[in-house]
């Protein structure tokens, strides 16, 4: 199978309903490049992705509430100390 014959918007459809969130176009992309980078690392058929994918936007969308929740505590924190001295890292995810 070729990544070309895969149906990505069947699988990003269900995704986003099984975990009731919505992906921008340039989020899915790039979870989309994860899983073939995964893919082609690790020598498998493109047809993994039907697998792969589901789990992998699974992954981003717990790693996005994380890094939300995360963010808003910092922020909560920030305002409780009163100083604005909280230092914050930035993510790239």
């Amino acid at each position: 199978m070729k990544y070309t014959e895969i149906d990505y918007d069947r699988i990003r459809k269900e995704a986003e309903q099984n975990e009731q969130i919505m992906l921008t176009d340039q989020e899915f992309l790039n979870v989309v490049f994860l899983c073939t980078r995964k893919i082609e690392l690790n020598g498998l058929d493109a047809e993994y992705m039907n697998v792969l994918l589901p789990d992998e936007i699974r992954h981003y969308a717990i790693r996005r509430e994380v890094n939300t929740i995360t963010f808003l505590v910092r922020k909560m924190e920030e305002m409780e100390d009163g100083t604005d001295n909280y230092k914050t890292v930035s993510c790239r995810c």
